[in-house]
């Protein structure tokens, strides 16, 4: 199948792309187009403008402000992959770049792309939530900056207004310790979309305990899910007292899973579970004990 007509247009600033959208009813952005083409492809999108952003200088770049990691919305996620200052400063998505798709999908792909697309198997909504990240958007009528737990409102669903585009995206740097992290993630084939994913980070303070701990789960609901009892319970430990596996019917009990094509509610509940201890023990074995 073949996509609807629809004109096209190359844009060289944000105004200009941003006045586009607003006079076109049924525009849409594109940036990497590894989601949308195939949509269009499948004509489960219609636009009748396409407004191709990959190029807008705005829109592109890492930089560190501050406490504050910002990257612009356009910017290649295999570039993100092999930076330096995202490395340092937000070691987990840095751990979890190389696990999204291949890397040609990579080569192309957006942060902006996959956080607009909303999907709940997405390895980046996952690190979004687990980081507290805001998504700056704008459109004709001004910035603004939204906080991912209200951006992302479901499967494929964001609070995204018509004609508005991602600008850039900002994770809270973690400072004052130690920082470690753990990444699980199961599929049918290795960069395949997810069936389960885990994250964890947790920073050890001067006094040798976990002073700040982030948790969560990804693919098997309808949107990443911060595991806010289990990150109660770890705060406050030595590292040698946290035993992952003890809180197995806690993580379980928390997690909410939903059945699909690959998987039952049931097994993806106890695959995040299962991977959830794992990503905790990847993330204490790295921590000094």
């Amino acid at each position: 199948m073949k996509p609807v007509n629809f004109d096209y247009i190359r844009p060289n600033s944000l105004a200009e792309a941003l006045t586009l959208a607003a006079k076109e009813e049924e525009a849409e952005f594109i940036a990497g187009g590894q989601t949308l083409v195939p949509l269009l492809n499948l004509r489960m999108a219609r636009p009748s403008l396409l407004i191709d952003i990959s190029r807008i200088a705005d829109l592109q770049g890492i930089s560190r402000e501050g406490d504050r990691l910002t990257i612009g919305g356009a910017t290649r996620q295999l570039e993100i992959e092999v930076s330096e200052i995202v490395r340092d400063a937000c070691p987990l998505l840095h751990k979890v770049l190389p696990w999204i798709g291949h890397r040609p999908t990579r080569a192309r792909g957006t942060i902006g792309g996959s956080l607009a697309t909303a999907d709940p198997a997405a390895e980046l909504s996952l690190v979004g939530f687990i980081l507290d990240a805001n998504i700056e958007i704008q459109t004709v009528d001004g910035p603004q900056s939204i906080a991912i737990d209200d951006f992302i409102l479901g499967p494929l669903e964001t609070c995204l207004p018509y004609g508005a585009c991602i600008v850039s995206v900002s994770f809270p740097i973690w400072t004052g310790g130690e920082i470690a992290t753990g990444f699980q993630e199961l599929s049918t084939r290795r960069s395949d979309f997810a069936i389960a994913s885990a994250a964890v980070q947790l920073m050890v303070g001067a006094g040798g305990t976990v002073d700040r701990a982030a948790i969560a789960v990804g693919a098997c609901g309808d949107r990443p899910q911060r595991l806010s009892r289990l990150e109660y319970i770890v705060a406050g430990k030595m590292p040698s007292e946290i035993s992952p596996a003890i809180y197995r019917s806690e993580i379980e009990e928390d997690i909410q899973a939903n059945s699909h094509i690959h998987a039952s509610s049931d097994y993806g509940k106890r695959a995040a579970t299962q991977l959830l201890i794992q990503a905790m023990e990847e993330a204490i074995g790295e921590l000094p004990r």
